[in-house]
């Protein structure tokens, strides 16, 4: 069920910039009906609809019981709902459509700031955060943003490395977790590195880290990233410390839903030498590597996080 607080508004200007019809006198509020939510709030919401219509209108406010039938009037709802409430006001024209509707979800504690703006909202045909201040903002606005189900992630990660210098590919099956900062978000992973040997080359594996931040181009459930940072590895090698910085682009999928995918590139050099204890020379023999290498490394991955 819901309530309805009415306001008639005689000398109103709509957002269209068409005065309400003239030979009126003030505004007319409607008692609340409310149900749902007892007399005391109900009382306490017609309270603040009347006197912030007032101050708007040097006090022209007045009760009235209707009829509403060829003037522009307000129209107040607010729903219950399991812990908030839903607060829906809309200026109509005197035909009954709906010129500017406004719409909140939050505490019914915050009434008494969030009315006021509601109303100043309609009749300028302004956005809700254009009439927020340091002040007045409600507890809708203090959460954290959730962005449809939120982007904080953790679950499995997949991924395969193709370094330069004849070096043999490299699998990883990682842990991985997102957790969002506003249209970024930042990443951590961590699990073994597999060699995969069918080549002659060089190969090593280990223990390997991401930490990086990526920030997504568009806001949309499927959502194009960019992005870099440093990874370390824990290496089964002469050097045993490997550090390579990269670059990364990528695509999430299902931003929308509580289950999500990623799938990206990576770009990554090494920029501590790498010394293996299977490095072959050019003719085929074990031999050392000098200073060691520095190849460079292709990425692909794929994950799914909840």
């Amino acid at each position: 069920m819901s309530f309805t607080a009415i306001v008639v508004a005689s000398l109103l200007t709509v957002s269209v910039g068409q005065p309400a019809p003239e030979g009126e006198e003030g505004l007319w509020v409607v008692p609340v009906d409310a149900e749902p939510l007892g007399p005391g709030p109900a009382s306490a919401l017609t309270h603040l609809l009347f006197e912030s219509l007032r101050e708007r209108f040097s006090g022209r406010v007045e009760a009235s019981e209707g009829p509403f039938e060829g003037r522009w009037h307000v129209r107040l709802r607010a729903l219950p709902l399991a812990k908030d409430t839903l607060f829906v006001l809309t200026l109509h024209r005197p035909d009954g459509s709906i010129e500017v509707s406004r719409r909140v979800t939050t505490l019914l504690d915050d009434a008494a700031k969030l009315v006021p703006r509601m109303v100043e909202a309609a009749l300028e045909n302004s956005e809700l955060a254009e009439t927020r201040n340091l002040d007045n903002i409600i507890d809708q606005e203090a959460r954290p943003p959730k962005r449809r189900g939120g982007d904080n992630i953790l679950g499995p990660r997949f991924a395969v490395s193709v370094p330069t210098l004849d070096y043999a590919p490299m699998a990883s099956f990682q842990f991985s977790g997102r957790f969002a900062v506003d249209d970024s978000f930042l990443e951590f992973a961590a699990g073994p590195l597999i060699p995969l040997s069918y080549t002659d080359g060089p190969s090593y594996g280990g223990f390997t880290i991401d930490l990086g931040m990526s920030r997504f181009l568009n806001h949309d459930a499927t959502s194009v990233y960019l992005g870099g940072g440093l990874n370390p590895r824990f290496i089964f090698a002469e050097s045993v410390l490997a550090v390579l910085p990269y670059v990364q682009g990528g695509v999430m999928f299902m931003r929308d839903a509580s289950t999500k995918a990623f799938f990206e590139l990576r770009l990554a050099q090494n920029v501590l030498p790498i010394r293996t204890f299977n490095h072959r020379s050019k003719d085929g023999s074990l031999g050392d590597q000098d200073g060691g290498d520095l190849p460079t490394e292709f990425g692909i991955a794929v994950g799914i996080g909840w």
